[in-house]
C-alpha cells in the first residue's frame, strides 16, 4: 500500500489522478471503479445535483474528565472531473474532506499491554512453544464463547462450544509431546485438568445443572489465562536482540503523545446523469479504498474511465490496511466490538457484542464452513453482515427529518499513524448521510483496545442517528456556534465527537446513551463486558474489577479500562448564503473549523 503523510503546513500530500478514455464513465475512488454503461448527453447541463459544501464533526461544548478531543483539523478541496461521453466540455464537481486526529498522552496508563508475546513464530529450537501459545489463545476464545452460551442456558450451542474446547486441548497435548521444558510440563498437567473439567461441564449441560457448568467453564478460563502468561514469559522478547518484534516499540509509542484515532467527513454532490447516480457508485468499500490510498490512482483506460477525482487526493494521515492479519501476535486475533443500540430498550435495541475478527454466526449459510466477517453493519442496536454484502453495501437506511442515514459499516484493520513504529490493531468505520442533494460520508478509525490489552475494550455507542446542523457560510464563528448548539436536541450531542478514555466508572456514564446508565440495560452491558474480558487478566494474573459494578479496584486487582467512541455525534455542514453559487469563490471554508473545534486537544 502506498504510504501517505502530511506536509509541515498540516495539509495532506497530493497526488495527481489521471484519467483517459472516450466513453463517459465513473472513476470515483481515485480511478478504481467500473465504467457506467449507457450514459449519453450533449451538454454539461445534463449532469444534475453538482453542488457540495464542506462538513465536519462538532467537537463538543464541554470536556468532562477522561475525554479526548480531536486536533489538527484539516479541510481539503478535492474536486472531481467529468468529461467525454457526449459532453462538449469537462465538468468539475466539488468535493471536500475534513480530517482530524484523536491523540492521548500515555494511552498505556492503567492498561496491561501485551508486550511479552511475539509477532511471528519464534520457534527456532523446535520446542513448539509458539504453536502451543496460539492454540491457548484459541482456547481462551472458545472458553469465552462457551461461557456466553451457558449463561443463555443454551444446551445445544453450549455443548458444541465445550466439544470445541476438548478438540483444542487434544491439539495442545499433541504439540506438547515434542517439548520437554518445565513450562511445557506444567501446561501438559493443566491440559489434563482442563479436559476433565470440560467434560464435567458437558455432563452438567446435559443434565441442566447450569451452575455447575458455569463454575467448570470459569475454572477452565482461569487455567488457560495462567498458561498463556507462562508461555508468553517463556518466549523471547525483542529486548534480547534476537530481532523478533514483541510489540515493545508500539507500547513505547503509546506511552507518549500518541495518535490513537482519526475522524473524517467527506462531502460530495449527489450527482446524477440520466438514470445513473454517483451515490450508487460510492459503496463503503470504494469510499474507504479512496480515503486510505488503496485505490488505483491512474484510472482504467481499458474501461473508458473519464470521470476522476481531481488533482488533490484526500487521505487519512495514518496508513490503513485490511484485512487484519489474524495469524500473528502480539495481538489477540479474537477481540470483540461492543455496540450500544440506538434506544437501548427492548430486545431489538439491546447491547450487542460481536467478534469482529471471527465469525458472527458460524456456518450461517449452511455450507459446513464458518464464515468470516470482512465487515459488519451496526444499526438499530443490531450487528449484521449487511445483507451479506459486507463493505459492498450500505444496507437499509433510516430517515430522520431531512436526512437519510445508513448503518455504520465497521472493519477490523491495521492502522499506522505518522511516527508510529508499527501498525496497531484498529477499527475502521463509516456511514453515509444523504442531506439535501449532497452525500456526506462520516467515519474514522480508533485503536482496538481489546486487541492490545488484557483489561480493556473499545466501545462504539449510539443513541440515535447523527444530528446534522446547516450553518450559513457568511456567519461569524460565534454565530455559527450558536446555530449549532441551539439545534442540538440530545444531551450527549453536546459532547460532540469527544471520545472517553479511562476506567469504566461513573465518569464514563456521560458518554453512554441514557438508557445504558442504570437499570437492567446497564447491568446487561456490564455483564457483556465481563464476559468479554473475563475475570482475570491473562497478562498479569490479576483479577479485573469493573468499577461501575464492583467498586474501585483492590490492591491485587486491575480496573477495566475502556475507550468509548460515539458514532452518532453531530455533524455540521456549510450552506451557501444568498448570492453564493460556488463554495470556493465565496471562501465558504473559512469559519468551519474554528466553529466546530471549541475544545483544545487533551
Amino acid at each position: 500500500m502506498a504510504s501517505n503523510s502530511r506536509r509541515q503546513d498540516g495539509q495532506l500530500t497530493r497526488r495527481a489522478v489521471l484519467a483517459a478514455g472516450g466513453t463517459l464513465g465513473v472513476a470515483g475512488l481515485a480511478g478504481c471503479l467500473d465504467t457506467l454503461e449507457g450514459l449519453v448527453g450533449d451538454a454539461a447541463a445534463d449532469l444534475v445535483n453538482t453542488v457540495a459544501t464542506p462538513a465536519a464533526f462538532y467537537g463538543g461544548a464541554d470536556a468532562p474528565a477522561g475525554s479526548r478531543a480531536e486536533s489538527d483539523h484539516t479541510v481539503e478541496y478535492v474536486p472531481a472531473t467529468v468529461s467525454g461521453g457526449g459532453l462538449e466540455s469537462s465538468v468539475g464537481l466539488p468535493a471536500y474532506v475534513t480530517t482530524s486526529l484523536v491523540q492521548a498522552q500515555n494511552h498505556n496508563s492503567s492498561r496491561s499491554n501485551r508486550t511479552s508475546a511475539v509477532r511471528s513464530d519464534p520457534d527456532a529450537d523446535g520446542d513448539g512453544l509458539a504453536d502451543v501459545l496460539e492454540l491457548e489463545r484459541k482456547l481462551s476464545t472458545q472458553a469465552t464463547e462457551a461461557s456466553n452460551s451457558i449463561s443463555k442456558r443454551s444446551a445445544r450451542t453450549g455443548r458444541l462450544a465445550l466439544e470445541d474446547i476438548v478438540a483444542t486441548i487434544d491439539a495442545i497435548q499433541a504439540e506438547l509431546e515434542r517439548c520437554t521444558t518445565d513450562v511445557c510440563a506444567t501446561v501438559r498437567e493443566n491440559a489434563d485438568i482442563r479436559k476433565q473439567t470440560t467434560r464435567t461441564a458437558i455432563d452438567a449441560v446435559d443434565t441442566g445443572d447450569w451452575e455447575q457448568a458455569e463454575a467448570s467453564v470459569e475454572r477452565v478460563r482461569e487455567i488457560v489465562a495462567g498458561d498463556i502468561r507462562r508461555l508468553e514469559d517463556a518466549l523471547d522478547a525483542d529486548s534480547d536482540g534476537d530481532g523478533l518484534d514483541d510489540g515493545s516499540e508500539l507500547a513505547a509509542y503509546l506511552d507518549g503523545e500518541a495518535t490513537i484515532g482519526e475522524r473524517f467527513v467527506f462531502a460530495v454532490p449527489g450527482a446524477s446523469f440520466g438514470d445513473e447516480r454517483l451515490a450508487d457508485e460510492l459503496t463503503p468499500d470504494r469510499v474507504l479504498q479512496y480515503l486510505t490510498g488503496r485505490a488505483d490512482s491512474s484510472g482504467d483506460s481499458s474501461q473508458g474511465t473519464v470521470y476522476a477525482w481531481g488533482s488533490n487526493e484526500p487521505r487519512l494521515a495514518a496508513e490503513i490496511d485490511w484485512p487484519f492479519s489474524t495469524g500473528t501476535g502480539p495481538y489477540n486475533p479474537n477481540e470483540q466490538l461492543l455496540a450500544l443500540g440506538y434506544k437501548g430498550e427492548g430486545l431489538n435495541n439491546a447491547t450487542v457484542s460481536l467478534d469482529v475478527r471471527g465469525s458472527i454466526d458460524p456456518d450461517d449459510d449452511g455450507d459446513g464452513v464458518d464464515t468470516a466477517a470482512d465487515a459488519v453493519s451496526i444499526g438499530g442496536g443490531n450487528v449484521s453482515r449487511n445483507d451479506g454484502d459486507g463493505p459492498l453495501s450500505w444496507g437499509n437506511e433510516r430517515v430522520a427529518g431531512d436526512v437519510s442515514v445508513s448503518p455504520t459499516v465497521v472493519l477490523s484493520v491495521a492502522a499506522r499513524p505518522e511516527d508510529c513504529p508499527e501498525p496497531m490493531p484498529a477499527l475502521l468505520f463509516v456511514r453515509r448521510i444523504r442531506h439535501g442533494e449532497q452525500l456526506v460520508f462520516a467515519g474514522g478509525w480508533i485503536v482496538d483496545d481489546n486487541a492490545l490489552y488484557g483489561n480493556a475494550v473499545t466501545m462504539f455507542v449510539a443513541e440515535d442517528v447523527p444530528e446534522l446542523s446547516a450553518v450559513a457560510h457568511d456567519r461569524s464563528v460565534e454565530e455559527m456556534r450558536r446555530t449549532i448548539t441551539s439545534g442540538l436536541t440530545r444531551e450527549r450531542s453536546r459532547l460532540g465527537s469527544l471520545a472517553y478514555d479511562g476506567e469504566l466508572n461513573e465518569a464514563a456514564l456521560a458518554f453512554l446513551p441514557p438508557a445504558h446508565r442504570d437499570g437492567r440495560v446497564r447491568a446487561d452491558l456490564l455483564e457483556r463486558v465481563r464476559q468479554r474480558v473475563g475475570r482475570r487478566n491473562p497478562q498479569t494474573g490479576k483479577a479485573i474489577a469493573i468499577p461501575l459494578r464492583d467498586g474501585p479496584a483492590g490492591p491485587d486487582e486491575e480496573s477495566l479500562q475502556v475507550t468509548v467512541v460515539p458514532i452518532d455525534c453531530p455533524i455540521v455542514q456549510i450552506s451557501l448564503a444568498d448570492g453564493c453559487k460556488d463554495c470556493e469563490e465565496c471562501k465558504c471554508v473559512t469559519n468551519l473549523v474554528p466553529a466546530v473545534n471549541t475544545i483544545s486537544s487533551r
